[in-house]
């Protein structure tokens, strides 16, 4: 990007010369002393350009600094929250605890974990630093920047998780990676202007925070992305409190949906056995009355079977329309029970059978 500015400006200064000589040249050539071998210089070059270097910065490839340590961030949130995910099914969290406790708990678990993550990726930039001028504090400060960072990722991805419907999750998740990644790959004046919206995303934000502290404040963007920062912080908390009380209102429901559902199936297994009970002892009471009245028609005893048959392909046909109702119902709150309970990317504890 430095050698496409570079290119830009040393092409308009030799546009502006060429253009300067034209319209002065006759009347400027005129007044210059044969022998004066520096106005000659002048006249043939008026200006040249200088590179100054506000802040020199010897590091290593501007990628590993815009790109792949924000993308790490938004990995390691991403299976954070899977893993997070994953404990609270495996445990029946939304359904155990009161949800004003999960808030504080939820909250306090990824304020650490990201903390952690900070830590460790700053430190990381810092370890490969070689030759580059920077302090202790600049470091300080970058490990809460990225803290800062990363916590609010975390609360967009579980916002996302919360409000936006299971099957268009994970094309919001690589939406959301893809577009503020771009945001910094670039700087926004060079760029369309269509583009500058996102100086509303964080990453931008975070970036601009990053180059601030680095460059010993040659970047001064502070009054726009720290509070840009702080807005996703502040709105992803209101969202995520909310989408906790969700939760388990949720989980109450797919606990009362599986009971009801239990029960159902309990109460036509029981009627389907004692349908059968009384059917075998139907048969066998028929056994002994045949045999007790040996001596009646044939007749007689071909209708009674029949009309016997015919009850009981009725009775037959009402059962088993009364089987599929059910089963029916049963199918109903399946479904609705499975898509309430899905709270997003989870992951499986090892060893678990669900």
């Amino acid at each position: 990007m430095d050698g496409i500015i570079s290119t830009n400006l040393h092409t308009l200064s030799d546009a502006a010369r060429i253009s300067y000589i034209a319209l002065n040249g006759t009347s400027a050539f005129l007044t210059i002393p044969p022998n004066n071998s520096a106005a000659i210089s002048v006249f043939t070059n008026p200006w040249t350009l200088t590179a100054i270097n506000i802040k020199p910065t010897i590091q290593g490839t501007r990628a590993v600094y815009n790109t792949i340590s924000f993308v790490l961030v938004l990995i390691e949130d991403f299976f954070f929250l899977a893993t997070l995910n994953g404990l609270y099914v495996q445990f029946k969290i939304f359904l155990k605890i009161a949800p004003g406790r999960i808030i504080l708990v939820r909250d306090f678990i990824s304020l650490t974990f990201t903390m952690v993550s900070a830590l460790v990726n700053s430190a990381a930039i810092w370890a490969f630093k070689a030759n580059w001028n920077v302090t202790g504090g600049q470091w300080a400060l970058t490990w809460l920047t990225l803290w800062l960072y990363a916590h609010a990722n975390f609360l967009i991805f579980d916002t996302f998780t919360i409000w936006i419907p299971l099957q268009f999750v994970s094309m919001a998740l690589v939406t959301w990676i893809v577009v503020n990644i771009t945001s910094i790959v670039f700087p926004f004046s060079v760029m369309s202007p269509f583009y500058r919206w996102g100086y509303a995303l964080p990453t931008h934000a975070a970036y601009e925070i990053l180059t601030d502290i680095w460059s010993g404040g040659c970047n001064p963007h502070l009054s726009y992305a720290l509070p840009v920062l702080f807005a996703y912080e502040v709105v992803g908390l209101i969202l995520t409190s909310i989408g906790a009380y969700k939760r388990c209102h949720n989980a109450v429901i797919v606990d009362e949906t599986t009971k009801e559902a239990m029960r159902l199936q309990v109460e036509a297994a029981l009627k389907a056995e004692r349908r059968h009970s009384s059917l075998a002892g139907q048969e066998s009471h028929e056994k002994r009355a045949r045999r007790t009245h040996t001596g009646e028609s044939s007749h007689t005893t071909e209708d009674a079977g029949t009309l016997d048959q015919s009850n009981d392909a009725t009775e037959d046909e009402e059962d088993l329309e009364e089987l599929e109702d059910v089963d029916t119902r049963i199918e109903r709150m399946r479904s609705r029970a499975s898509a309430l309970s899905n709270i997003g990317p989870a992951f499986r504890l090892i060893g678990s059978d669900d």
